[in-house]
């Protein structure tokens, strides 16, 4: 090869391609650093705005739950606990006559054996009842929905010795926050 066909070989063709190439890949590679940032940015909003309603969702969940946790803490306080029930469960008979329902009995202790045995907090209420199925039931839920710590253990029904009613006998777990 010529030295003039060398010359212009070296400053026709390489350096202009040489100064044109490094130019044309420092933005190429620069464009496709942008992009992938943008692609990172995008992922990141999309992941915020996924945690933000999660975040929006849970607080209106707790918000939910923390109306309620004064009362569930009234219902579990120790305080006037037997009281409370005894109005629940008499609110529930004051409703019938004595002659559809009759309590004959009314007795607290501490957790005996059974469901409430599980619970480190709770204690054990017995109530004794002379009245129909029907009218039992619609007590018992209107006494339980006033007093929603009560945990029903055990229910024992007998045919009434006299009349046509049940005698019954409900065993709860009282539980509270001791």
């Amino acid at each position: 090869m010529s030295r003039y066909l060398k010359a212009i070989l070296v400053f026709d063709v390489a350096l202009p391609l040489f100064g044109l190439a490094l130019p044309c890949l420092g933005l190429l590679l620069m464009l496709l650093n942008l992009q992938e940032q943008q692609r990172q940015a995008a992922e990141r909003y999309e992941m915020n705005e996924l945690q933000t309603r999660q975040l929006t969702f849970m607080r209106n969940e707790l918000s939910s739950v923390q109306d309620k946790a004064q009362q569930v803490k009234a219902w579990l306080s120790p305080e006037n606990l037997e009281s409370r029930i005894d109005q629940a469960v008499g609110g529930a008979l004051e409703r019938y006559t004595q002659d559809d329902i009759d309590r004959t009995l009314r007795e607290y202790s501490a957790s005996g054996p059974g469901v409430g045995s599980f619970f480190a907090q709770c204690r054990s209420l017995t109530l004794k009842f002379s009245a129909r199925w029907e009218t039992l039931n619609l007590a018992a839920l209107h006494w339980e929905s006033e007093a929603p710590n009560l945990l029903l253990e055990s229910l024992t029904i007998q045919r009434a010795t006299s009349g046509n009613g049940l005698e019954s006998m409900l065993n709860y777990a009282v539980l509270t926050d001791e």
